[in-house]
């Protein structure tokens, strides 16, 4: 932003004049007390300049810098509110002047009015402040309001205008450089696009980008982003940071780790950064790193439930078991409503062999959601007619439950699904694997779960319409192709059924074709 100096540029030559306007002497006076970072003096002057120019009276046709002046430095001082009527006034004096409408919005996202700040910034982009800043602020506040492709086109604006600042300061000294040296500062320029003349500004407008492409789940945009973030700032951790998480749901887990490891070297000692490397390392089988990651968050935040559960889910890996079922009890305890009541149940199931009791833990998760529903009427019944909660209470009833998260009421239905499945409940398991499918559609191992149900029913063209979504929805998974494999042995399709098995193997599957029947074959769920 620009200094109140700046913003007084207009009227320096007025304090020059034979004769100095009164209130300009204040004016300039709270300047000079602004210079000394005297905020409360700065403060008083200001307003006794006002108070001799309350009709704005001034060689000038327009004279805004006194409220201008007065509001930037309530803003440094903290009064928000106070700053924005300030600006108000200014901008009914000077209705084109864009450096108001760019104070009035940073003003205006200080305090959460993320609409009104976006509308100023606009304003002073359109009333011709075309800076990088103003850009990267409107960029930053679009983002704020979820409007992940505006904001990186305003990033790239902003990246661009930055560019093109570049470009304009070699030009100026053209005359004088020898043709060598231009060219090789316009080839750097062209190799690394661009080459900033503020470095660490730059690598925020990159990162900032980068942070709106991963939103948008453009993760390899997202990574160059972040590429030329840390290339233009090599202790940036936040973007190692990033750049780790965006690796990560690409599946390069090893890249992850690396600048995970970066990261926390250059100061970035959070638990999303040795939780994440944790669950990178989980990922590549390295439980032992995965659960010394999981301390270290543990360490930094005791009621994190969700460390708890990943620390259990390692400890059942490694099986500690009686270590797994602790974490999970802690989980439960620190967050008995969502995740960690709900994940643990089938982890219960081959951590200690309770199928009873694991069943018994999802009818739990199911019916909590639903108990927080009732709750919910029972808050409002007297205000309610009785038909209304009838109605109410029936909906609820007839959906059980009405899962605020659908993803994760679909674990719940699948995990039981499976418990149901161990205790022989076929039926019990394919309603359970059905309601999985309702609630999240895009669940391959339910769908991969029916059609090993229907498989064991002898219906095998539903089970191979429900395998052929399953791999369509994630086609890395062994246990798939294999199960699709035995629902086309039984139909008859065995060229087709040994090239899955031959994919299967592919996958990691080991003993794929120890068989000497096809019809010896079991579904795996």
């Amino acid at each position: 932003m620009l200094s109140l100096l700046e913003l007084a540029d207009p009227t320096l030559e007025e304090f020059l004049s034979p004769q100095p306007n009164e209130a300009y002497r204040y004016l300039k006076q709270g300047l000079d007390e602004y210079m000394y970072n005297d905020h409360n003096s700065a403060l008083i002057a200001f307003n006794k300049a006002i108070e001799l120019n309350p009709k704005y009276e001034s060689s000038l046709s327009k004279n805004s810098i006194y409220y201008h002046c007065r509001g930037r430095v309530k803003e440094e001082s903290g009064s928000m509110e106070d700053a924005i009527l300030d600006y108000d006034l200014a901008i009914q004096i000077d209705p084109d002047c864009s450096k108001i409408y760019f104070d009035r919005g940073y003003a205006k996202a200080q305090i959460g009015n993320n609409t009104g700040a976006l509308a100023d910034y606009t304003s002073c982009i359109d009333k011709g402040y075309n800076g990088e800043v103003g850009y990267s602020f409107r960029g930053n506040v679009k983002q704020k309001l979820g409007d992940y492709a505006g904001a990186v086109a305003d990033f790239h604006k902003a990246l661009m205008i930055e560019l093109r600042n570049t470009v304009d300061y070699i030009l100026e000294f053209v005359d004088i450089k020898k043709p060598d040296k231009i060219i090789k500062e316009f080839s750097e320029i062209i190799d690394r696009t661009p080459l900033w003349a503020e470095t660490e500004f730059g690598a925020e407008v990159y990162f900032y980008r980068g942070k709106a492409k991963f939103d948008l789940e453009n993760f390899e945009e997202a990574i160059q982003d972040y590429d030329m973030s840390i290339q233009l700032n090599p202790n940036y951790a936040d973007a190692y940071l990033k750049r780790g998480n965006a690796k990560y749901k690409l599946r390069s887990y090893s890249e992850a780790i690396q600048n995970y490891d970066l990261a926390i070297q250059l100061g970035c000692d959070c638990t999303e950064a040795y939780g994440n490397r944790g669950n990178a390392k989980y990922e590549l089988n390295d439980y032992l790193g995965a659960l010394k990651d999981y301390d270290l968050v543990i360490q930094i935040d005791p009621n994190m439930a969700l460390a708890y559960f990943f620390r259990g889910n390692t400890k059942r890996k490694l099986k500690d078991y009686a270590g797994a079922v602790l974490d999970y009890d802690l989980a439960i305890q620190l967050d008995p409503k969502y995740h960690n009541v709900l994940y643990p149940c089938y982890e219960r199931v081959e951590a200690v062999s309770d199928l009873h009791k694991a069943i018994i833990d999802f009818d739990k998760a199911l019916m909590l959601e639903l108990r927080d529903d009732i709750d919910m009427l029972l808050d409002c019944a007297e205000e309610k007619k009785l038909d209304e909660l009838s109605n109410e209470f029936t909906a609820i009833i007839n959906k059980i439950p009405l899962w605020a998260e659908a993803e994760l009421g679909a674990e719940v239905y699948f995990y039981r699904g499976r418990a149901k499945f161990l205790q022989d409940d076929i039926a019990g398991a394919l309603e359970n694997f059905e309601n999985s499918i309702n609630l999240c559609p895009e669940g391959a191992s339910s769908y991969n779960a029916r059609g090993a149900l229907y498989i064991e029913q002898g219906l095998n063209i539903k089970a191979l319409n429900d395998l052929n979504t399953a791999i369509s929805l994630c086609d890395e998974e062994a246990d798939f192709y294999y199960n699709r494999a035995i629902a086309k042995f039984a139909l008859g399709l065995k060229d087709s059924a040994y090239d899955d098995l031959r994919k299967a193997e592919e996958l990691g599957m080991e003993n794929v074709f120890d068989f000497d029947d096809e019809e010896d074959l079991e579904p795996i769920i």
